[in-house]
């Protein structure tokens, strides 16, 4: 009777020991599957790119040292840092826009944006938040990724500084540049 305890006792010891690090290798397992569906999805979106004839453009980039005044007609996008104004042409489509490539130099950043926030967008990379603006639109473009599984696309991002840029690239070959004004984390 006391040897068949101690067999299940040696049998319940290995099974807490294999969850355990089946628990403890989860994010290295993920991180390891996501960056190679990273890499494959990043070279399908630039060979895709390459195929894309240029449609319309999204926006027309006009040179400018001044701010420009707001009127009621227009949409314009400004950065202190960087002179550029985007004017809008047409009502954005998500095809226009997503997927998108993502890229931080400063913290070696170069992901595939996909449209969406659910658990299986998230599971490919980052994501853009549905409801928010488009990239290049007025307001706060949101874009979403893990910072620990699923290739942790965001795990260097307390890394950004002001100043940073980080580009957003459309199928289309529209680059739009952002600058980190401000970081903070909560």
């Amino acid at each position: 009777m006391g040897n068949k305890r101690y067999i299940w006792l040696k049998i319940l010891i290995a099974i807490l020991i294999i969850a355990g690090l089946g628990l403890l290798l989860y994010p290295f397992i993920t991180n390891i599957i996501a960056s190679r569906q990273g890499s494959e999805e990043l070279s399908k979106w630039e060979e895709k790119a390459e195929t894309v004839e240029e449609k319309e453009p999204l926006t027309e980039t006009v040179e400018t040292k001044e701010k420009p005044e707001i009127e009621e007609e227009a949409i314009i996008e400004w950065s202190e840092n960087i002179s550029e104004q985007t004017v809008p042409h047409k009502e954005p489509a998500v095809e226009d826009y997503f997927p998108l490539k993502i890229t931080i130099p400063s913290i070696e950043v170069e992901w595939i944006v996909n449209e969406g926030t659910d658990r299986e967008t998230l599971k490919k990379g980052p994501g853009h938040i549905i409801g928010t603006p488009f990239p290049g639109e007025i307001g706060r473009c949101t874009i979403s990724g893990h910072r620990t599984t699923y290739g942790a696309p965001f795990n260097r991002i307390d890394e950004l500084i002001e100043g940073d840029l980080i580009y957003l690239e459309t199928i289309m070959g529209k680059t739009l540049t952002y600058v980190v004004t401000a970081v903070s984390f909560r």
